[in-house]
């Protein structure tokens, strides 16, 4: 497991390259669609996502790839919640090979991904009604 390389989003400099990823969900009428996001905790904007029909470790890849494709950074810490998908190996050797360091929170520590609730809230509010028709 990756440790907890942060505590609190309140000392982020600009210089660091810090990106906080997440998932959320929105009921449709076959089921569920996933969003997986990967946010600049500095700039607070998207800068990787990915959608699917499920919530396999690809997912958050392909979010990352698109992050590390876009801004091409030179030293990240990746911080995520300890679910399957953060954990998976697939991703500890996606990350092995960008050079980005991952870090995962404890599960009791909600706060340490506040930056992307707001955006995730966000998203469902303006999908949800239009994915269930």
């Amino acid at each position: 497991m990756a440790p907890v390389k942060l505590i609190r989003f309140a000392w982020i400099d600009p210089q660091a390259i810090l990106w906080v990823a997440d998932i959320a969900y929105v009921p449709i009428w076959a089921g569920f669609l996933y969003l997986a996001v990967v946010l600049d905790a500095f700039s607070r904007r998207i800068i990787g996502w990915a959608m699917g029909n499920d919530q396999k470790a690809q997912l958050v890849i392909d979010a990352m790839n698109m992050a590390v494709t876009q801004r091409k950074p030179g030293n990240i810490i990746h911080h995520s919640d300890q679910g399957s998908q953060y954990t998976s190996v697939a991703l500890g050797l996606r990350c092995k090979e960008m050079g980005v360091r991952p870090s995962m929170g404890k599960e009791r520590l909600r706060t340490q991904h506040k930056p992307t609730h707001p955006t995730m809230a966000a998203w469902k509010a303006q999908h949800q009604d239009r994915l269930r028709s």
